[in-house]
Parts: structure tokens; sequence; C-alpha cells
């Protein structure tokens, strides 16, 4: 299996998934769509994966790499190729099937739980999955769920947590992402902090939840090859 991983900005990428996927026997290859330059053709694979930016997905349009991913993804749903959108990536796969992508009421940042949905828990990317689990976060937007799309997990600050339409899923949440990772998330994003939240307390809410995330991605990523 030959997967894409689109990276959307430079300090956010692929994490424990591309790891394994090449355990599973995948070849991974990685676009920096952020840097700009044309996208690979997306009949050259047969999972793409597309991961977090700062940017907001609602103004793709002001950045040339989004609009040409927006088409790219477009081209990828044409196709039927199975996609995963994490985060970022998650809430361009619902513009690119119009549904609205604006502000969470709050914001979230740092570890979390989501619930599976009845749906979800028959879902076969969730196979053998809790009904209840931890997650890492670090999103102040939110995806409305596209017309003819089954909501996935939910969650108590943010309702919209995954969706699936056909072979594409979007993700809210990240279960690639480790301790190193967040808490230089943590350092970058430094602004983005709630108050009385420190990149220390971002990185030790990781840090707690990471044995059943690495658990979990293990799961998913089993799940999306079979």
């Amino acid at each position: 299996m030959r997967v894409l991983f689109v990276q959307n900005c430079e300090l956010e990428g692929i994490g424990f998934y591309g790891p394994l996927l090449e355990q599973g026997g995948c070849t991974v290859d990685v676009h920096p769509a952020w840097r700009g330059g044309p996208f690979p053709s997306p009949e050259d694979f047969d999972l793409v994966l597309a991961g977090g930016t700062p940017i907001a997905a609602y103004d793709a349009e002001d950045h040339a790499f989004l609009r040409d991913e927006l088409r790219f993804l477009s081209r990828v749903l044409e196709l039927d190729l199975p996609y995963l959108g994490i985060c970022a990536g998650g809430q361009l796969l619902a513009r690119v099937l119009g549904a609205e992508v604006g502000r969470n009421p709050v914001r979230e940042i740092g570890g979390y739980e989501v619930e599976l949905t009845a749906e979800g828990a028959n879902d076969p990317l969730f196979a053998g999955f809790p009904a209840r689990f931890p997650v890492f976060h670090w999103h102040g937007d939110t995806f409305e769920v596209p017309a003819d799309a089954t909501l996935l997990a939910t969650g108590e600050a943010c309702r919209n947590q995954a969706f699936r339409r056909g072979r594409a899923v979007a993700l809210q949440f990240h279960l690639e992402v480790g301790p190193e990772a967040a808490g230089a998330w943590a350092e970058a994003y430094a602004a983005e902090l709630p108050p009385g939240k420190t990149a220390a307390d971002v990185r030790g809410e990781c840090a707690a939840g990471a044995p059943a995330m690495n658990a979990l991605a293990e799961h998913l990523i089993g799940n999306l090859r079979a």
C-alpha cells in the first residue's frame, strides 16, 4: 500500500502514524504542502492522510497551497480513495463537502476524552476502541457534519469530533502526537495557551494519556489498512 501524508505546516508531522504504517508494510510519501509546489497525483496512492496547520480552514482561499489542497482533496473524493483528515485536515474535508467550519466556543488544548456515537462504535475505523478514550487536542475551530455524513465521535467542549462520508474520515483529535511533539507545539504556539495552562501542563497531559493513545493509534492504523 502506498500512502501519502500531506503535511500542512513544518511543525505538525505524521507522528506515530508514519512508523505504524511502515511497520505494516506501507510505503509513506510526505508532501510538504506548506512549502508550496505542485501536489502529487492522487492516482498514485492507495490512502491519503492530511495533517494540521495553524491556518484556519475558512481562510484557505487566502493561501495558495491550501487552495491547491482543496482541489486535490476534491480529486481524492472523486477517485473514492480512503482519506483521513487530522485536525485541520478534517476541517478541510468538511469544507470540500460543503459544511461550515468556524470557531468552537472554547479552545481545546491538551488532554481530553471523546466518546464514540452508536455509529462510531460500529464503524470499522474504530474497531477495538473503547466507548470513551483519551485524545490530544490543539484546536480552536470546529467543523459541522456534512450532509450525508455520519457523526462518529463527540466531545463535551466540542461536540463534533469525527465524521465519515464514504471512504473519507475527519478527526478533530490527535492520537499520533507524543509528549515531545506536544511540548514543541506548546512552545511554538504559546500565545494560544488558555489562561493558567503552561507548556509543561500540556506536555504532562499528553504524557498521561500516551500509553492508551499509542495503543489506539496502532488499532486505528491497523483498521485503516484492513
